[in-house]
């Protein structure tokens, strides 16, 4: 294992981290239940998908500690990031490059486990980790669903990204966006579309495609009928 303080492509790192927009991000369903399924599959007591900012690392998902982040020079995860293979310390208290590092919350850490979580540029954005409370090993079968649920969370990640950047970018345009789903119930809008329409949000939302507000007029002024405007025939394609 290798175990410089910091990678040696950190200012990139970094930035690509940044790009992810999950720092400081709401809890979500889906991480909460990853770290579930990793503390299962591990037979663990303590499970989390941190991400190493500068100077912390930060945890979007966790089961079995008190705490959201910790300093990175506390961090196992830190030295996750240093490689894009997994690493095993099966007894933290007898490796020399764990000291300061042994605790996680209030928890004493006996033994660890990390996956790196690898973007599509191929910087290491954090990691999974799972800790047991006594010295143990993991085996080759543990390491490697870890692994693939890693890759499964970095995509994960990208795709939220993504998606976030869409919804900032619709939230600032000044034309008014409604989306609809199938059953033709808006389940979206942006600012410009409530402020058009006078509307809140809250009240836009759930109204049904074929609401008098949402009126269409064709070429020659008149209103289009429901069935024959654009969204209704988006929706039936």
């Amino acid at each position: 294992m290798i175990f410089q303080s910091v990678p040696k492509d950190e200012l990139p790192r970094l930035a690509s981290l940044r790009e992810q927009l999950i720092l400081d991000s709401a809890d979500e369903p889906h991480f909460d239940e990853i770290v579930k399924l990793c503390a299962l599959i591990c037979d663990v007591p303590i499970a989390m998908i941190g991400f190493v900012d500068a100077s912390r690392e930060w945890f979007k998902a966790k089961t079995g500690i008190n705490v959201r982040e910790m300093p990175r020079e506390a961090s196992l995860g830190a030295l996750t990031i240093l490689s894009d293979k997994p690493i095993v310390i099966a007894a933290v208290d007898a490796d020399e490059h764990t000291i300061g590092r042994r605790r996680i919350g209030d928890n004493k850490i006996g033994a660890y486990l990390g996956v790196p979580i690898v973007g599509g540029n191929g910087f290491v954005l954090g990691s999974i980790g799972v800790v047991d409370t006594r010295a143990r090993t993991f085996n080759e079968t543990q390491v490697a669903a870890l692994s693939s649920i890693a890759r499964q969370v970095a995509e994960l990640v990208a795709n939220r990204a993504s998606q976030q950047r869409m919804q900032n970018a619709v939230r600032l345009m000044t034309e008014g966006i409604v989306i609809h789903d199938a059953s033709e119930t808006l389940i979206q809008c942006n600012p410009a579309a409530a402020d058009i329409l006078g509307m809140s949000k809250e009240a836009l939302v759930g109204t049904s495609a074929r609401s008098p507000i949402f009126r269409t007029l064709r070429e020659d002024g008149l209103i289009m009928d429901a069935d024959d405007r654009p969204t209704r025939k988006a929706l039936q394609t």
